[in-house]
């Protein structure tokens, strides 16, 4: 049932082994080390593998959803600290994750939440 609903509080929530083969996650730019776009199940763990490897620690954290009948719209909040340089990254992004059967088949990060409610063309 398309809705609003506040997320909670995760270490990792964009539940990749929801995830297909045909899976595809678009990247926002906002990490320069990781490419553009990811495939596949193979895809999804360099994902992941290149975005944890620069980090002492790492969290994600949902911040609110909003629920379409085949999509969603993710707003995540990115902290973490960087390994040696003890950095520590407050970001906020808005995910899209759209959905076949229950699975994600296709994830575009986008550089805010309002963007991605747009982007999947969904409202609050």
């Amino acid at each position: 049932m398309p809705g609003t609903r506040p997320g909670p509080s995760a270490t990792s929530t964009l539940g990749w082994k929801r995830c297909t083969r045909r899976s595809s996650s678009r990247r926002a730019g906002s990490f320069p080390d990781l490419a553009p776009i990811y495939r596949g199940h193979r895809g999804m763990r360099s994902f992941w593998e290149a975005m944890l490897a620069p980090w002492e620690s790492f969290r994600l954290e949902v911040e609110r959803i909003v629920e379409g009948d085949e999509c969603a719209a993710v707003a995540l909040r990115f902290r973490a600290q960087g390994k040696g340089s003890g950095v520590l990254p407050d970001l906020r992004q808005g995910h899209v994750l759209r959905f076949e059967d229950g699975r994600v088949v296709k994830a575009s990060a986008n550089a805010s939440f309002e963007e991605a409610l747009e982007a999947a063309g969904l409202r609050e």
